[in-house]
């Protein structure tokens, strides 16, 4: 009898044991779903917003596409700005916010500035709380006026208004420019959306310049085109007093790429 009771004992035991060991890996199999479905949920969430953030990149993009030229202003680019921000959705729920940035890495905060002084965008997307964002560079082409030439802006036409090396300066740099250099001015004369070069036989000023003080021995190289464009002989430079006196036209240009 003792005996049959120690074994109806272990048979109990060991039915325990099995049990607990179910109970433990079904614990474990609920604890994997939900956790599997948790993670699916998130991923689902954060590839939705990710899809946000770069939908409204490409409508930014699209509106600097179509605008009528790199002097246009954020504004206007038929899109809701506020501080220099824009903002939009894709549906509801689906937001998207863009941040633009200057080429010194400078946040753009004025809705009235022209696309051609953005340098990259940030776009954030939200879905469910749940937000990713893209960067993209912009490249949104060359003020009105000025022609681009591969990673540089030139003005398609001379200024006319003949004036010092000096003033020349000063006066691109109230357009946000420079005087063009030499090899600039080269690239300007073989393209044919530039004029002005052959059609005259005057002098530009360059901003190929040793300037050491603002005394009369200061020089500044002149350029002058006498045949074809193409023929690079054919161009004549040479140096001047760069505040003696001499006036001649000149042109601006301006980066545009890093």
């Amino acid at each position: 009898m003792q005996k049959l009771k120690t074994k109806y004992g272990s048979v109990l035991v060991f039915s325990l044991i099995v049990l607990f060991i179910g109970v433990v890996a079904a614990l474990g199999i609920a604890s994997t779903t939900i956790i599997s479905q948790k993670m699916s949920g998130t991923t689902g969430k954060s590839v939705s917003s990710f899809q946000v953030a770069d939908s409204g990149a490409e409508i930014f993009l699209k509106a600097v596409k179509d605008a009528e030229g790199g002097d246009t202003l954020l504004r206007d680019l038929g899109l809701t700005c506020s501080g220099g921000t824009i903002s939009g959705n894709i549906g509801t729920g689906k937001d998207y916010d863009i941040i633009a940035y200057k080429l010194d890495g400078s946040t753009i905060t004025n809705c009235n500035t022209a696309i051609s002084d953005i340098d990259k965008i940030k776009s954030t997307g939200t879905y469910a709380s749940t937000s990713r964002a893209v960067e993209m560079a912009i490249a949104a082409g060359c003020k009105a006026g000025f022609a681009q030439i591969g990673s540089f802006c030139i003005e398609k036409n001379e200024d006319t208004d003949k004036t010092t090396w000096y003033d020349a300066v000063k006066k691109c740099e109230v357009k946000n420019a420079r005087l063009c250099m030499g090899e600039e001015l080269y690239l300007g004369c073989e393209s044919s959306s530039v004029d002005g070069f052959v059609s005259d036989s005057e002098h530009e000023w360059s901003g190929d310049a040793f300037i050491s003080s603002t005394t009369a021995n200061d020089t500044s190289l002149i350029y002058r085109w006498n045949t074809e464009c193409d023929d690079r002989n054919s161009w004549s430079y040479g140096y001047k007093g760069a505040a003696a006196g001499d006036t001649y036209q000149y042109r601006c240009c301006y980066t545009i790429a890093r």
